[in-house]
């Protein structure tokens, strides 16, 4: 892949490559979505680059990057979670995170039965497995987590512990679809594939 997508520019070091699930850490596979990336953390401590872009796979919605970046860079964040507003109704079925006007994350709830909103609004911010990260910063916490009895899950244990000492923000999606509805479904079941393509 490296060598057959030729809108990458070879004189700037773009590249694609495609990583096989690997056991290149003890004898599992991998424990979680953390623990993905810590198998593999060779990869991002070979090419040292200064932030990373961490995404899900098994997710569907249309989002620039860069707008994402350009406000965890803004913020001077550690790390930036994308996050999507949910209503009231709907915010004790997800993991929902709190944040203050600035949308700094400041506590997370999973399943809450009593969400409290963000600032100013009456909706509440669903946390998604997408990540802007400082690379130095993301590696110091993988390898902790690694030596740590945990689930080894970013939004588990890497966020909740970077909070206590880094700078995490939220970045509030915006759907490029532009619809009335902002859409963003993960299918990393069946089912729930199957409801997405009923959506379409």
């Amino acid at each position: 892949m490296r060598l057959g997508w030729n809108f990458f520019s070879g004189e700037l070091d773009e590249y694609i490559i495609s990583v096989p699930p690997q056991q290149r850490v003890g004898d599992k596979w991998y424990q979680g979505t953390a623990d993905a990336i810590y198998q593999n953390i060779y990869m991002i401590e070979k090419d040292a680059p200064d932030h990373l872009l961490i995404l899900a796979g098994d997710h569907i919605y249309k989002m620039d990057y860069s707008e994402m970046f350009r406000f965890h860079t803004e913020q001077n964040a550690d790390a930036t979670v994308a996050a999507i507003e949910v209503p009231v109704r709907q915010a004790s079925n997800f993991g929902i995170i709190r944040t203050d006007h600035k949308y700094r994350i400041t506590g997370f709830e999973e399943k809450p039965q009593h969400p409290k909103s963000i600032p100013g609004s009456l909706t509440w911010l669903r946390l998604h497995g997408h990540l802007s990260v400082h690379t130095k910063k993301i590696v110091d916490f993988l390898h902790s987590d690694a030596l740590q009895n945990t689930s080894h899950d970013f939004g588990r244990n890497i966020i909740p512990e970077m909070m206590r000492t880094s700078r995490v923000f939220a970045f509030n999606f915006i759907d490029k679809n532009r619809k009335a509805a902002k859409y963003w479904r993960d299918v990393g079941t069946l089912d729930a594939y199957w409801e997405a393509n009923r959506d379409w």
